[in-house]
């Protein structure tokens, strides 16, 4: 079995920034090459508990000059817009922010990424 010789850190790799990782890691009282095996099980619940719902607080924000944007992606031209199916993949969906599409700041982009994903999703079903 490969899972006893991974860190959480390792198997969060990919879904988390390691950073966010190490701080609640941190708070549950776990190092960063703490074995999934070896954790103790109650380190290991506060843990789950702070991945799932992380206290945040928020302090403030910056003006709309200096909302952040990425550009780039998968061309729209290459999938086909009623499934999200990719035009040179079969069976390839592309949803969210992976597409080369941007909106104004606000949750315009979260909206795009919700309904692509619906979109997509009704595609595989009807595959």
């Amino acid at each position: 079995m490969v899972l006893p010789n991974r860190t959480i850190s390792e198997l969060l790799d990919t879904i988390l920034d390691y950073k966010l990782t190490n701080v609640l890691l941190h708070l549950a009282g776990l190092t960063p090459d703490t074995s999934l095996f070896f954790c103790p099980k109650e380190e290991l619940e506060t843990f789950l508990r702070f991945l799932v719902c992380f206290p945040l607080e928020i302090i403030g924000h910056n003006s709309f000059k200096e909302a952040q944007i990425c550009l780039g992606g998968v061309d729209l031209n290459e999938i086909n817009v009623d499934t999200m199916e990719s035009k040179k993949v079969k069976q390839l969906y592309i949803i969210g922010e992976v597409l080369d599409m941007n909106g104004d700041c606000g949750g315009y982009n979260l909206g795009f990424a919700w309904m692509s994903g619906i979109l997509a999703g009704n595609g595989v079903l009807n595959d």
